[in-house]
């Protein structure tokens, strides 16, 4: 499968890890807004061909794009290459709010295209492993799903420099770079919630550092928590009236624990080796095979109730990006 890489930050790295893997995927040209960092990007991965105009893929036979660039700039070129039918593989979150979500989504089926939104834990064997063991935990009650994760960027900001990580012209901020994690997690194994209901912390910038999104079912709750200016060494769990479900990492899911009552706990899933994103590219080129507009039958239907939650939790906040007007 033919592909074009958009964006070469670290998460473009961890995809060229999982393609290699894969030996599903020709890696075409990699693009970026530098030119000497797309050509940076392509000479470490021995990809032959770089610009920095992502218009100009089109000139080079390709099956699909991989985007991974500013939020704020998700839509624009997913629509540009759907318009073209070539595949979308677009990083989480796949857009700025629900309607652009929409509008993508539209455009998929119009072209018969596939569109995908990459979320690591959402493929991953671990989710798998979770909704295998579900049922030994008995009725779930209560769910804590933390992200903390400490921005490498906060340091220049703290010292008066905004880097993108926490302009809201770029659609940034805790809740839609760590936050999405949790929350889709926790709307793939339950469902859209009933109700939602937010906090959050808003830095200076117009972005939120950190905040909370309590995801309210009819018998059970799941709070959700994210940050960009601290860390954590809280574990995420699932608590059923028979026992505990435990992860390592939200975002990765690359360790499952099961501790039923009255019994000791049981490592039911661990894999630390594989790339972390072989399983998301795996369900793309499938779905690519399979002429499917998206990776899976509900997959375009998880990404809206996502997405509603992610838009409504940044409506109770006050997180207002450019992208909204």
């Amino acid at each position: 499968m033919r592909i074009g890489i958009i964006g070469t930050n670290f998460v473009s790295d961890a995809m060229v890890e999982a393609a290699n893997v894969t030996h599903k995927f020709e890696l075409v040209v990699a693009c970026t807004r530098r030119l000497e960092n797309a050509e940076a990007f392509a000479l470490k991965h021995n990809i032959e061909n770089f610009t920095n105009k992502h218009e100009d893929l089109l000139n080079y036979d390709l099956d699909a794009v991989y985007i991974a660039l500013p939020n704020a700039l998700h839509k624009d070129v997913a629509l540009f290459f759907l318009e073209h039918k070539i595949a979308v593989f677009c990083e989480k979150p796949l857009a700025s709010n629900i309607s652009e979500v929409l509008e993508m989504m539209k455009a998929s089926k119009k072209y018969n295209t596939l569109l995908m939104e990459g979320i690591i834990p959402v493929y991953s064997n671990g989710i798998q492993a979770v909704r295998k063991h579900l049922d030994r935990i008995g009725t779930v009650r209560n769910a804590t799903f933390a992200m903390n994760q400490y921005s490498s960027r906060y340091d220049a900001y703290r010292a008066g420099e905004v880097l993108n990580a926490f302009k809201p012209e770029l659609s940034n901020g805790s809740t839609m770079d760590i936050g999405v994690y949790p929350t889709s997690v926790a709307i793939a194994l339950f469902g859209k919630p009933d109700h939602v209901l937010a906090s959050a912390y808003k830095l200076e910038s117009g972005v939120d550092g950190k905040g909370t999104i309590l995801l309210q079912y009819a018998d059970k709750d799941v709070i959700v928590t994210h940050s960009k200016i601290s860390n954590q060494m809280l574990k995420p769990e699932i608590s059923g009236e028979d026992g505990v479900i435990q992860m390592n990492h939200i975002s990765l899911m690359n360790e499952v624990i099961v501790k039923e009552n009255k019994k000791d706990a049981e490592v039911v899933y661990a894999d630390y080796d594989t790339p972390q994103m072989v399983n998301e590219l795996l369900a793309f080129e499938k779905a690519y095979q399979n002429q499917a507009i998206e990776a899976y039958p509900g997959a375009h239907q998880l990404s809206i109730d996502i997405h509603e939650v992610l838009t409504e939790a940044r409506r109770q906040t006050n997180i207002v990006f450019p992208a909204d007007q």
